[in-house]
């Protein structure tokens, strides 16, 4: 079963920003919308998307201006872009920035997907190389350590350490507070300081359901309505779930309760 992907489109044209939103909604993608430079940018402060499709002509802020803003923030996002008047400066710029693809106007929701899809599917591709040579680092990390322990040890001591006072765990979930580190099922797991903050407050809430108002005002710190809270939470439990979840569609660990917020499972 395909993963969700979660996509933002920084279109300030209606027609075209609710085609793209409604088509590749129907795909299958998580669709988040922006009418311009700086709105897309105020979005990305509270929510993570793994891919951003930006005209290059917006009010205000340019959307080159937003590409080297993005860049910023992320090195690994997918960048693509779309634009009726494609120039020299632009093109230069794009590959600068390590712009993935750039769609001409008018196209087709069809050509749109296929670019969209290619650069997911590259990015895919390198977070599973940068796991594998993370997990071989720790793997010859550990192996030196035993080859300093040696016959050193004493022969009842054991080599791990006592057990740390700071560590939450539900089920296959350890949570290291003191070294903000997550595993599960034996597995360390990449969160950002956002979802270690929401995994944290569910954790600590167990198994009592916590609101999306809370969660975002423990998690983030911000604070606003329920509807935005609602909005805005569902973002980020979308790409935790992808993380910690075996099935991020048909979750085990993460529960969302209908209309009142989300709790994690304590088996």
């Amino acid at each position: 079963m395909r993963t969700q992907n979660a996509i933002l489109i920084v279109e300030d044209d209606p027609g075209v920003r609710q085609t793209l939103a409604v088509g590749l909604g129907d795909r299958g993608y998580m669709v988040v919308t922006a009418t311009s430079a700086e709105e897309a940018l105020s979005r990305l402060a509270v929510i993570s998307v793994d891919l951003v499709l930006t005209d290059l002509k917006l009010p205000g802020m340019s959307g080159v201006e937003l590409l080297r803003e993005l860049r910023q923030l992320s090195t690994t996002m997918v960048l693509v872009i779309m634009t009726a008047n494609p120039s020299i400066d632009s093109t230069i710029e794009a590959l600068r920035l390590e712009v993935h693809d750039y769609l001409i106007k008018p196209f087709a929701l069809d050509e749109v997907e296929q670019v969209v899809r290619r650069g997911l599917e590259r990015r895919q591709q390198r977070d599973r190389r940068e796991r594998l040579l993370r997990q071989l680092e720790r793997n010859l990390v550990g192996l030196q350590s035993l080859q300093l322990f040696g016959d050193e040890s004493p022969p009842n001591e054991p080599l791990h350490p006592p057990s740390n006072p700071g560590l939450l765990s539900h089920g296959s979930i350890e949570i290291d507070l003191q070294r903000h580190l997550v595993r599960a099922n034996g597995q360390e797991l990449g969160l950002t300081p956002t979802e270690f903050n929401l995994l944290v407050t569910l954790a600590d809430r167990a198994p009592a359901v916590v609101s999306p108002q809370e969660l975002l005002r423990q998690a983030t710190g911000y604070q606003t309505d329920v509807n935005e809270a609602r909005e805005l939470i569902k973002w980020h439990i979308h790409h935790l779930r992808r993380k910690i979840e075996n099935d991020s569609k048909n979750p085990r660990h993460i529960i969302t309760v209908r209309g009142v917020g989300y709790r994690l499972a304590t088996n």
